[in-house]
């Protein structure tokens, strides 16, 4: 499954979330600035998914501070019931876009 690409400020949320009735999909969660450590940025992913880092370009300096969210990937299960069943952290940088990607669980 594919992740749409997430755009905006700090808590972001958007009309791209799709709807419960739909039997699948990724609702784009918060977002928030996350700064690079050791070549890396780590997120505090939603609902218990826990901290998730990602490699970043070896261009991005230290230091550098990126813009970082997480986003839950929900599953239909029985009687139609939407659980979540996984997470993804998506890191984009100024001028440049998309930087990181990547999931845990079921996505």
């Amino acid at each position: 499954m594919k992740l749409p690409k997430v755009s905006g400020g700090l808590n972001y949320r958007s009309g791209m979330n799709m709807s419960r009735d739909e039997k699948d999909g990724i609702t784009p969660s918060e977002c928030a600035s996350v700064t690079v450590i050791n070549g890396k940025v780590c997120l505090n992913l939603p609902l218990g998914f826990g901290r998730y880092c990602l490699d970043v370009p070896r261009s991005i300096p230290d230091g550098t501070i990126l813009r970082g969210c997480g986003d839950i990937c929900w599953k239909s299960g029985l009687f139609g019931v939407q659980f979540p069943a996984g997470a993804c952290g998506i890191v984009t940088a100024p001028g440049i876009g998309e930087v990181a990607r990547g999931c845990v669980g079921d996505c």
